[in-house]
């Protein structure tokens, strides 16, 4: 498959649950690059892209979480219900 498009009803965890997932990706030269446009994640969304290199099994993948319910967060991570209050926004680079 050189180009693709999934949909995956839910990804999860015992600390995590992402639902309506789309990925949309490309392969060339044992190289993935995809597209996750829009997720939902603790009452927010939830991105990501990025490359999978499957010659040194390396990746570069960027996420980025909007809106999301902190307290949900820090109860399904660090078990701590009720402790945290607002939404976070954040972007990580793996």
């Amino acid at each position: 498959v050189k180009r693709g498009h999934a949909r995956v009803d839910r990804i999860y965890g015992s600390k995590f649950s992402v639902t309506d997932v789309d990925i949309i990706a490309q392969l060339k030269n044992k190289v993935a690059d995809f597209v996750i446009p829009q997720a939902k994640y603790a009452k927010g969304i939830l991105s990501a892209k990025g490359k999978y290199d499957m010659n040194d099994y390396s990746s570069d993948i960027e996420f980025s979480a909007s809106d999301i319910d902190s307290d949900e967060v820090a109860t399904n991570f660090f078990k701590l219900p009720d402790l945290v209050e607002g939404s976070a926004y954040a972007t990580l680079h793996l």
